[in-house]
């Protein structure tokens, strides 16, 4: 018994101490916002266009845009992560587990010989809900050794 209670102040104690970091009001990249979180943050992206490739470098954080907070479709289209052809767009290969959220964001325009161009997801298991990938991208998501939960995966005409 005392054991449940210590495991249930400690998650306590880590919910109430979770930040969110707005980007790009906090932080002026997505990479920034996600190198200055720590477990259990939240990294809030704005509407926008952000040319970047991201890497999740380990951390269990949440990576979301509006859409989380307002319930509102059009944040999803409206908040894109472009890779500008200069390789995958977003990297979760350091052990993240389920913890480890992506939603609400368009991903587009990566670039890899190799597969997973939008996303390449190794060793770890995210939580990918609410995601736009344009059909134009060579290859979506690259899945190797991995347990994921996808709840909402979306292709759509560029």
């Amino acid at each position: 018994m005392r054991i449940i209670l210590i495991c249930i102040f400690i998650s306590l104690t880590i919910l109430c101490f979770a930040d969110t970091i707005n980007v790009p009001d906090d932080q002026s990249t997505i990479q920034n916002g996600i190198n200055a979180a720590v477990d259990g943050d939240t990294v809030l992206v704005q509407p926008g266009t952000y040319l970047e490739n991201i890497n999740f470098s380990g951390k269990n954080i949440r990576l979301t845009s509006l859409y989380s907070t307002m319930q509102d479709t059009s944040y999803i289209s409206d908040t894109v992560i472009d890779g500008n052809q200069n390789g995958t767009v977003v990297l979760i290969n350091s052990g993240e587990n389920s913890d480890a959220v992506i939603s609400g964001l368009t991903i587009t325009n990566g670039n890899s010989p190799t597969g997973g161009a939008g996303m390449y997801i190794e060793n770890s298991a995210p939580t990918l809900e609410n995601l736009i990938f344009p059909i134009t991208l060579p290859t979506g998501v690259e899945l190797v050794y991995t347990a994921i939960s996808l709840l909402s995966l979306s292709q759509i005409p560029e």
